[in-house]
């Protein structure tokens, strides 16, 4: 894995190689595709405090760093905030909410062969929504290029990368 190699690379130019070899394969041509995941589990989330807007629902910045940034090099790219979708969803009750990020999901995936995506995991409790995300996104577009950032990725890569769940991990 390209965290374990970047741990124990001795030079800029391994840790350059070890990324070279891990996203050997995939295209860039159709864009970046960058995915908020939902910040309170799916299990938990109350119509009645998301109707009074009970639930954080703060701008994915991070990502919005990283789409100006993909910008500025050339690559198109596109934001799907599921947190903004699934609390939006919860005001019409909870039987919404998994068919409103599931549709979303499906619609930012349309008609690209083998997306780049980039999905945020910022915290641990939230891990279960991040990996049904990426499980969804692998059963999707199975050759679809995964790669995960955020705060609880960086603090556990391994685990993203072991599970399956992302071929590249960026961390912190």
């Amino acid at each position: 894995a390209v965290t374990t190699a970047v741990k124990t690379a001795g030079s800029t130019a391994d840790v350059a190689a070890a990324l070279a070899a891990r996203i050997a394969g995939f295209e860039l041509e159709g864009g970046a595709i960058l995915i908020q995941v939902p910040q309170v589990p799916l299990e938990l989330i109350e119509p009645e405090v998301a109707k009074s807007r009970g639930y954080f629902a703060y701008p994915p910045h991070a990502l919005f760093y990283l789409a100006a940034t993909f910008r500025g090099l050339g690559l198109e790219t596109r934001l799907l905030d599921l947190n903004f979708v699934t609390l939006d969803a919860a005001q019409k009750g909870k039987d919404a909410v998994l068919p409103a990020w599931e549709a979303a999901l499906q619609e930012a995936l349309a008609g690209v062969d083998k997306p780049v995506i980039g999905v945020s995991l910022m915290f641990d409790n939230t891990y279960a929504e991040f990996m049904r995300v990426c499980r969804r996104i692998r059963e999707l577009k199975p050759d679809a290029a995964i790669f995960a950032g955020g705060v609880a990725a960086s603090a556990d890569p391994e685990k993203i990368l072991d599970d399956g769940l992302a071929d590249l991990v960026f961390c912190h």
